[in-house]
C-alpha cells in the first residue's frame, strides 16, 4: 500500500515522536543497568528487561500505526499507570537529584502504552528543565479526566515545543483530548471519557 502526500508526512511524523520515546526509554534503561551493576539488585535488571520488552512491544506498535490500525482501546488505572512509572523511573530521578509525586485515580478508556508514553515525555522534560520536583495529579469530572504535570523548573518554551511535547499534544489528540500547557500547571492533558467499545480514531 503506498502513502499519498499527507500519510507520508503523517508516517514521519509519528517516526519522529517513536525515536524521541524510545531515547527517553533508553535512557531510563541505562540509569536501572547502572543501578544494577552497583548494587546487585536483581529488581534493576528485572525493570531494564521490562523495558526493553516494552520497546518490542512499542516497535510492533510503530509498524501498526503506519499500517493505519486503530487504538487498542482498554479500561486502565491512571495510578498503576504512574506507579509504573515511578518504579521505572527511580534511578533516573535519584540520578538527577529529582522526586515524582503522584495523586489521584481514574478509570480511563485509553490506550495504555500510549498514555504510559506521553506522561514519561511530560516528566522526564520537566527533569531536563531543572525540575527537583514534579508533581502529576489525577482529577476526573462527569465528562473528562485530567492529567496535570507541574514542576519545580523552567517553564515550557510553548513557541519553540519539541518534539516530545508534540508527541504528547498528538497522544492526546488521538484520544479526542488535547493537551494545555502554561495555564495553571505546567502541562494539562484532557481526554473526554469514552466506552470501551467504542472505536478509536486511526492513527495515521
Amino acid at each position: 500500500m503506498f502513502l499519498g502526500e499527507t500519510g507520508i508526512t503523517r508516517a514521519g511524523i509519528m517516526m519522529s515522536c517513536f525515536v524521541h520515546d524510545l531515547r527517553n526509554r533508553l535512557q531510563v534503561i541505562l540509569e536501572n543497568c547502572e543501578a544494577f551493576k552497583n548494587s546487585g539488585d536483581i529488581r534493576y535488571f528485572n525493570r531494564a528487561k521490562k523495558a526493553v520488552l516494552g520497546i518490542m512491544n512499542s516497535c510492533e506498535d510503530f509498524l501498526a500505526l503506519v499500517r493505519f490500525r486503530r487504538l487498542k482501546l482498554r479500561y486502565i488505572s491512571l495510578k498503576s499507570v504512574l506507579g509504573e512509572l515511578k518504579t521505572f523511573l527511580n534511578p533516573y530521578l535519584q540520578k538527577n537529584n529529582a522526586k515524582l509525586h503522584t495523586s489521584g485515580d481514574a478509570r480511563l478508556v485509553a490506550e495504555r502504552s500510549l498514555i504510559k508514553s506521553a506522561l514519561l515525555n511530560l516528566i522526564i522534560n520537566a527533569v531536563e528543565a531543572g525540575a527537583r520536583n514534579v508533581v502529576v495529579s489525577v482529577l476526573e469530572n462527569e465528562n473528562s479526566v485530567i492529567l496535570n504535570v507541574d514542576d519545580d523548573g523552567k517553564k515550557f518554551d510553548v513557541k519553540n515545543e519539541g518534539l516530545g511535547l508534540f508527541s504528547v499534544k498528538l497522544v492526546a489528540k488521538l484520544h479526542n483530548g488535547h493537551l494545555i500547557l502554561g495555564d495553571d500547571v505546567k502541562a494539562k492533558m484532557l481526554i473526554p471519557r469514552r466506552k470501551e467499545n467504542e472505536k478509536g480514531p486511526s492513527v495515521v
